[in-house]
Parts: structure tokens; sequence; C-alpha cells
């Protein structure tokens, strides 16, 4: 409501009021109030994001102090956009390279009735996607795993091209996994913008991702090693991957737990590439005394899945992507929660020799 009073560089004031009920009490309700009369709530003007609704903010100063996912994560991004997810994704490496072969045997527009193609859009037309595969197929792609939806892993054709077979192939992103094995988080931003249910869109992945991946839609990727450019290797060189992890952050966790970080364990022992102060024979138990990028995603999955987290800070799940808390010895004791034996079985099967010191021993 203007009135002429404020001054021309002042936010204005916003205040709110839930009315709830059925129709007939919110009319009568109005009837019998007034503008004056409502007991408004004043909103306070908290920058960046302006509510325009009340909300609660109690434990801000402690969750502002936190790391955010994308600063330990450098490189991430939303996962691949097919634009043909029926053409483009299937449930087994036979049945992509069938689609593939018989798409490649026709003219382009029996292939577009074939597979039932649609038009053609900017950034994907049947062209593209044959130019693609001719250049490609079937030596210089890959055929990958991809993670379609939870739970739910398939198949595709991976070239890393942007307007070819894929759309958006996010090959800044995919290629750490299709080049070797990774593993990775899977983050939604704003989850529950709409809606009341609990933040939850969180998952893991070994295998490269689908855009749309959760049911709202694109979640950030978040591989956790990096591959060097193959093309740039020579040829006695060792394809060592490197982790993905922005390391100001990783050495204040060092700091605060008085371990040191490697990048990580191989077959039980710690790698003298990882660490100068360790050689090859170092056992399995000595690597109490330090902690790995794999031990840090425990941390974070545990975290991220812990009930008490979401709720106490659901509002700020509401607006981006999540902060964590540094990990201590007092929080990692209390990181034991909710799916930790769920992801250490899914640990087992990738990295079956991982040992992770943050958290106490599995019986």
């Amino acid at each position: 409501m203007k009135t002429g009073r404020k001054p021309a560089k002042e936010l204005a004031q916003v205040f709110h009021y839930d009315l709830y009920g059925k129709r007939e009490a919110k009319y009568e309700f109005l009837n019998e109030n007034s503008l004056a009369s409502i007991p408004y709530i004043l909103i306070p003007n908290k920058a960046p994001n302006y509510f325009m609704a009340q909300k609660d903010f109690e434990a801000e100063n402690t969750y502002t102090k936190f790391f955010k996912i994308n600063d330990l994560f450098p490189l991430n991004n939303v996962g691949i956009v097919t634009a043909r997810d029926s053409f483009t994704i299937q449930t087994s490496t036979e049945q992509v390279q069938a689609t593939i072969d018989e798409f490649l045997s026709l003219d382009d527009e029996t292939a577009r009735s074939r597979f039932s193609l649609g038009k053609d859009v900017r950034d994907w037309q049947v062209g593209y996607a044959r130019k693609d595969l001719q250049n490609n197929y079937p030596d210089k792609g890959k055929l990958a795993k991809i993670l379609y939806r939870p739970f739910d892993e398939r198949w595709t054709f991976y070239t890393g091209k942007s307007k070819g077979f894929h759309c958006y192939p996010r090959n800044e992103v995919m290629q750490h996994f299709a080049t070797g094995a990774n593993i990775g988080l899977i983050i939604g931003r704003q989850g529950q913008a709409v809606g009341s249910m609990p933040w939850n869109l969180t998952f893991i992945t070994k295998s490269m991702t689908d855009f749309n991946l959760y049911y709202r839609g694109g979640g950030n990727t978040y591989p956790l090693y990096l591959y060097p450019d193959v093309a740039q290797q020579d040829l006695d060189q060792h394809l060592e991957r490197l982790p993905n992890l922005n390391m100001e952050i990783v050495h204040q966790i060092e700091r605060s737990l008085d371990l040191s970080f490697i990048p990580e364990v191989k077959q039980g022992k710690v790698s003298s590439k990882s660490n100068s102060n360790s050689n090859s024979n170092t056992s399995k138990d000595d690597t109490k005394s330090v902690f790995t990028p794999l031990d840090l995603l425990d941390y974070i999955y545990a975290i991220l899945h812990s009930p008490r987290y979401r709720e106490t800070y659901k509002e700020f799940l509401k607006i981006d992507f999540p902060r964590l808390p540094y990990l201590t010895w007092t929080v990692a004791q209390t990181a034991q929660i909710s799916n930790k034996y769920l992801f250490y079985i899914f640990l087992s099967k990738v990295f079956p020799v991982h040992y992770s010191p943050l958290l106490p021993d599995l019986p």
C-alpha cells in the first residue's frame, strides 16, 4: 500500500497472515475484519531471498557457518539431458546397439517415424544425432551405464558431444564416470519449494546420471574423483584420478580431526604417491590416522540422511543446495545415523577394500 511517506530508496514493509479453513469460514472472517483488525506479522526484509512469508530462521547463525556442498566439490553439474529418452536410453547394451544399428540404416524421416522422434528442435535434431553416431559409433564412444531414476540403472551410448546423440551430455562432469571407476553424490536444489514433504533429494551413484532423476527434476551430480584428459596422456603415464575437493575445506577438517588427508587407499594400503610420509607397506590398521575422499562422502551422505538435520535446517534446504557442518570428532561420532549401513553395503560393491576411520567400526 503506497502512502507516500516511505523514503525513495527504503524497502517496503511486508506483512503476512495465514488464514486456513473452508471458503465459507474465510468469507465470514473477511466480512468481520478489516486491514486494521487483522493481526498481520511483519516479515523482515532479509537478503538475499526476501521471503513473502514467515520463516523459522532461528538456526541461521549456526547454519551459515557450515560449508556449502558446491564449495567442497568444485566440479558439478546437472545430469544428462537426452531430449529423447526412449531413443537414447535402454535397459541393456544389446538394446542400445540394436537401436543405433537400425537408426543408422534408415533415412532421417523413416527413422523419425520408426522411433517416434518428433519434430526437430533447436538443440536436438535427427541429423545431429546421425552425424554424432556416424563419427563415434561404435569405437570412439562408449556403451555406459546411466542412473535414470533412483535404483533404476540403464544403458546408453556416450559420445560426450553436445547437440548430438544426446542433447546436453554434460561432458565436463560425466566424462569422469565414463573414464573409470568413480562414485558421486546427487543433490537436488530447492527440493521442497512447494509442498510440505521433508527434504529428501540426495542419492549416490557410480555411473553418469539423467537430468530428471528426481520427481521434481534435476539434481546436481558431484563426482568424487576427476580423471585426467586421456587424449593428453603420454603412453607411459598412469591414468591417476584426483579428488574433486576444495583443499582449503579439506585442510580445515584435517586440523579439526588431527588426521592427515590422502587421495585414496588402494588394496588396503596407502599409496606412496598419495602421502609422502607413508610407504607402500602401510597396513589397513595404519590408515586410522588418515582419511580419504570416500570418508568425507560417508560423512556427508550420513548427515544428509539425518532426520534431525533435515528438520533443524528445513527452511534453508528449501532455498539452496545444502551446507554441511565441518567434521569434528564430536560430529563424527554422531554421524553414525540413518543410512550408514545401507551406504556401506553399497560401497562394499564398488570399493570392497574401503575402510572409514571417521565412523565407528561395523560389527
